[in-house]
Formats: C-alpha cells, sequence, structure tokens
C-alpha cells in the first residue's frame, strides 16, 4: 500500500478509558501487521517541537487542547504517513481494501439539506470528516491545510464549539476541500457509510446493515463543553430542519434508485451464466450437427 500501516491516535496520557481502550483493541484485532503509536500530549508537543518547529508557536498558542490536538493529527499524519482515528472510533472491519492503490483517503461525516448548507456557507451538501483520514506521507492536501493555519490570523484562534470547527475542525477541512477540489485529483472521498454510519438511530453491525461499514464513531465528545458568544443556540424546530440525511446502510451514497433494476439484472445474468447454463447446456461435440439434424 502506498498509505503506511500505521493508525495514529492520542488522548491526555497514555491510561486510555476503558471504553476508548475497547475500541482500541478492536483496531489491533482487524489489523494485525500494522503499528499503533498512542501519543499523550507530552508526546504531540514533542513531535511539534523536533519536526514543525516553525508551527511550535502557533500550536502553544492555541486556546484548548482540541485545537492542538486536531493540528498534532494533520502534522503527524503529513510526517509519517498513515491513518488517523479518534480514540472513540471502533473498527468494524479491515479498513486496507479502502486504501489500496490511494495515496489520500478521507471520509465524509455527514450529508444534509440545502438550509443547513447555506447557514454553513458550503459549496456542497456534505461534511468532511477529520476524525478519521488517511494519507501517504507528504500529501498536498495536508500540506496545503497546514500551510492554511500558519497563515491564519491568531485572533480566530478562539474558544467555542463552533470555533474549533472553524479553525481546525472539519468545517476547516471541509471548507479547503471544497473550494479547491480541483487542485487534489489523488483524493479520495468516501461515502458516509463507509467510516461514519449514524448513530441516532445506531446502525447495528449486523447484516445487511454494516455490508458498507468498516469503523464507527461513537462521538464521545469530550470536548463539547467549550461554549463562547460565538455559539449560536438552537431551537428545536431548527434542529429538526438541520438534522443529517442518513445514508441508506446497503447502498453507497451515491446510489440512484434508477440503478436498482439493472444492478438485479446483472446480477441475475451473472447467476443465470454461471451456474444455470453449464449444468444444462450439452457440450458442442455432443450437439447434434444442423445440417443433418431434421
Amino acid at each position: 500500500m502506498l498509505i503506511p500501516k500505521v493508525l495514529h491516535q492520542t488522548w491526555k496520557t497514555k491510561d486510555l478509558p476503558a471504553p476508548f481502550a475497547a475500541y482500541r483493541r478492536t483496531w489491533q484485532r482487524l489489523h494485525p501487521d500494522w503499528e499503533f503509536p498512542l501519543y499523550d500530549d507530552d508526546d504531540c508537543r514533542s513531535f511539534v517541537a523536533s519536526h514543525f518547529p516553525q508551527m511550535l508557536a502557533l500550536y502553544d498558542g492555541l486556546p484548548t487542547n482540541i485545537q492542538r490536538a486536531d493540528v498534532f493529527r494533520y502534522l503527524v499524519v503529513y510526517k509519517l504517513g498513515g491513518v488517523y482515528a479518534d480514540v472513540d472510533m471502533e473498527c468494524w472491519k479491515c479498513i486496507e481494501p479502502l486504501l489500496e492503490g490511494r495515496r489520500c483517503v478521507f471520509g465524509t461525516e455527514a450529508t444534509f439539506g440545502r438550509r443547513l448548507q447555506r447557514k454553513l456557507g458550503y459549496r456542497h451538501p456534505y461534511q468532511v470528516a477529520n476524525c478519521i483520514f488517511a494519507t501517504a506521507p507528504h500529501d498536498p492536501f495536508l500540506k496545503f491545510a497546514i500551510d492554511h493555519l500558519r497563515a491564519a490570523n491568531p485572533a480566530n484562534f478562539v474558544p467555542g464549539r463552533r470555533a474549533v470547527e472553524e479553525t481546525t475542525g472539519p468545517r476547516f477541512l471541509t471548507r479547503l476541500l471544497q473550494e479547491h477540489r480541483e487542485l487534489f485529483p489523488d483524493l479520495m472521498l468516501l461515502p458516509q457509510i463507509h467510516w461514519m454510519p449514524p448513530t441516532r438511530p445506531t446502525y447495528p453491525n449486523l447484516f445487511p446493515f454494516n455490508v458498507h461499514i468498516y469503523c464507527k464513531h461513537h462521538f464521545a465528545g469530550t470536548w463539547t463543553g467549550l461554549h463562547s458568544g460565538a455559539d449560536e443556540p438552537q431551537t428545536l424546530k431548527e434542529r429538526y430542519a438541520q438534522r443529517w440525511h442518513h445514508p441508506a446502510p446497503w447502498f453507497r451514497h451515491d446510489f440512484q434508485p434508477t440503478r436498482l433494476a439493472a444492478h438485479f439484472v446483472r446480477r441475475l445474468r451473472a447467476a443465470f451464466s454461471a451456474r444455470v447454463l453449464p449444468a444444462t447446456m450439452p457440450n458442442a461435440r455432443d450437439a447434434p450437427d444442423a445440417r443433418t439434424a431434421h
């Protein structure tokens, strides 16, 4: 694979809470030949100081730990390559088939309606996840993101959930990708169902719900207690109107209903050719000659 078999994860200390340790074991069990470094806060800062000294002032000056965690994940995967996943992500299948032959893989976090798209100011009705992604070392898109962080106005880095998402989190990545997509033809954006299946309601790890699910984010939200005046309260009506659109678990997000008939025709035709015809048709040498048969 072009993407190294390394899963990078971070936590405040080396002592993971029991649920996160259990999720981490699912990755280790399904990827037995991978490496699994776990970085605590001291490890993260030492890595930035050693490999990205020009970013250290920005890193130290960030007002929240989650912003530092966001920046670190971009830096470590850019430098070393591999996969980053939050510690509250559980693995259901080996993800290597999704990475094979690819240099840069991100996932769709959510899709939504036009109303929320307009409110967020996105060009397209989807959001890119930063809780899991994978790239080869020195990926151009990650370099682009890191350069934008270096050039950002420090005054923009303020506490608050909305500010975090806009400055270092998924909204930051989404805007970069949607506004500059043509610069990164090698970037693969996976359908939501692969890495970010819905949790409300949850999709169980049972057939047929799990056909396309490789991992699941449990949204522990250890950082979401942040609030500031920039965070906008929402009424129940607004939350309903802006709800995420859940993907069909057994179809990819780009599936179109008009393809259903053709899909089943192809399956039936393949089954008929592979199983029925060899069992019923005579061999060519046993068939009567058309010139002599009457």
